[in-house]
């Protein structure tokens, strides 16, 4: 990915902020044109919880994730070619899938790129009712900490190792950390 797609990507996403009614992102992905993702299908101001999450993204393909992190300029997310589920747990596969870090989204060149190994394509991401988005095994996911929802991080093993937030708290060998905003888009086209 180029850095000028993702700069298109940071660009409209803080103009994204400031649209009710959502607004289109252009997300380029390599070198084989534009993908237009769509407007919002969820954000923060829905509900940062996995009953809002599921609620609004179950039987939704081709979706990335935008996370701004509370208190700094880091936003981290992932995009995942399968269509989220609630359910009783179950990982699903994907050859396709990243997460991706800007330490500073004000520095295009703080970006990173994790992409599905290899041998854990089986496992890009994990479907249940009570957590949020999961990406991998616990690679970067939504869940309750506390009676507050939160994301996190836990052994991250299925994706190559993106910068995750500084200011986190621990629970039980967990990275926890806020969102100051996040929504979620879906892929409609090339």
């Amino acid at each position: 990915m180029s850095l000028e797609c993702w700069k298109e990507v940071i660009n409209n996403y803080e103009k994204l902020l400031e649209y009710e009614n959502g607004h289109d992102v252009i997300i380029c992905a390599g070198g084989n044109g534009e993908i237009r993702a769509h407007s919002v299908v969820l954000s923060i101001s829905d509900g940062n919880t996995a009953a809002a999450f599921h609620s609004k993204c179950d039987k939704k393909a081709a979706t990335i994730i935008i996370i701004k992190i509370k208190y700094l300029e880091h936003i981290i997310g992932g995009y995942i070619s399968q269509y989220w589920e609630s359910g009783n747990g179950f990982f699903k596969p994907a050859n396709d899938s990243f997460l991706f870090s800007f330490i500073d989204r004000n520095n295009l060149q703080t970006i990173e790129v994790g992409y599905i190994k290899e041998d854990q394509y089986q496992n890009a991401i994990y479907c249940d009712r009570n957590w949020g988005p999961v990406f991998g095994s616990h690679d970067l996911f939504q869940f309750t900490c506390y009676e507050i929802d939160s994301w996190g991080t836990k052994n991250p093993c299925s994706y190559f190792e993106i910068d995750m937030p500084e200011n986190y708290s621990l629970n039980s060998g967990s990275k926890c950390f806020n969102a100051e905003d996040y929504e979620v888009f879906q892929v409609v086209g090339k």
